[in-house]
C-alpha cells in the first residue's frame, strides 16, 4: 500500500499491455492492479485522514495497511480473502524467484488451481488469472466510486476495460453494482 506507486493511467491499455505480456510481468502487474483497487477501495471507506501523522498511520510502509496482506486482512470478506492471499503468495513467488517462473511452474500452478473466485472453472491457468484480475480489479473500483458517491467511468475515475461509458462492464454482476457473484465480500466490512 505504498503511496509512492504511481496510479495507472489506463486501465484497458494496462489489460492489453499484460496479456502480451511474459507471466512473471503478467503476475507483477496483475496483483499490483488488483491491490490498487483495494487501497482505493479502502480510502473512499475511510474518512480522509485530517493529517500527515493520521496518513502515514494507516498507509505508510509500516501503517495499518501499509501491506497488501494487512489490507487484506482489514478490507476483505473469508471467501475473497483466501484467493486474494493466494494470488499474493504468486505474485511473491514471481518477485523474489530468480529461477524460470510461469503459470506452469511450480508452486503457482498447483496456486492457480487452488483459486475459487470464479464460478466456473477455467482449465488455462494464465486465462483463469487474467479474469480473477480483471473482474477483482474492475469490482474494487466500482466499489471504490461507490463508496465515494462517484459514478464509475467518469472521466476522472480509473478506467476498467468497457467501462468508458459510464456502464458497468458486462461481466462484471453480484450482489452489489459491480461485484462479481463470489465477490460479494470484497470490501463491504468497511463504512465510513
Amino acid at each position: 500500500m505504498k503511496q509512492r506507486r504511481l496510479p495507472p493511467e489506463d486501465h484497458s491499455l494496462i489489460y492489453q499491455e499484460i496479456g502480451k505480456a511474459n507471466d512473471r510481468a503478467a503476475i507483477l502487474v496483475g496483483v499490483s492492479l488488483m491491490e490498487h483497487g483495494l487501497e482505493r477501495a479502502i480510502r473512499t471507506a475511510l474518512r480522509e485522514p485530517a493529517t500527515q501523522a493520521e496518513e502515514q498511520a494507516l498507509f505508510s510502509d509500516r501503517g495499518i495497511v501499509g501491506t497488501l496482506s494487512q489490507a487484506i486482512n482489514l478490507a476483505v470478506g473469508p471467501e475473497t480473502k483466501q484467493d486474494m492471499h493466494r494470488l499474493r503468495d504468486i505474485r511473491n513467488e514471481a518477485a523474489h524467484n530468480v529461477n524460470q517462473v510461469s503459470f506452469e511452474t511450480e508452486p503457482i500452478r498447483s496456486w492457480m488451481r487452488e483459486l475459487k473466485y470464479l464460478d466456473k472453472p477455467i482449465a488455462d491457468p494464465r486465462s483463469k488469472f487474467m479474469l480473477i484480475i480483471t473482474l477483482m480489479s474492475s469490482g474494487l473500483l466500482v466499489t471504490a466510486a461507490h463508496n465515494s458517491g462517484e459514478e464509475y467511468g467518469s472521466e476522472d475515475e480509473d478506467q476498467a476495460p468497457d467501462a468508458g461509458d459510464g456502464e458497468l462492464p458486462s461481466y462484471v454482476s453480484g450482489p452489489r453494482p459491480g461485484l462479481p457473484s463470489r465477490g460479494g465480500d470484497l470490501i463491504v466490512q468497511l463504512r465510513r
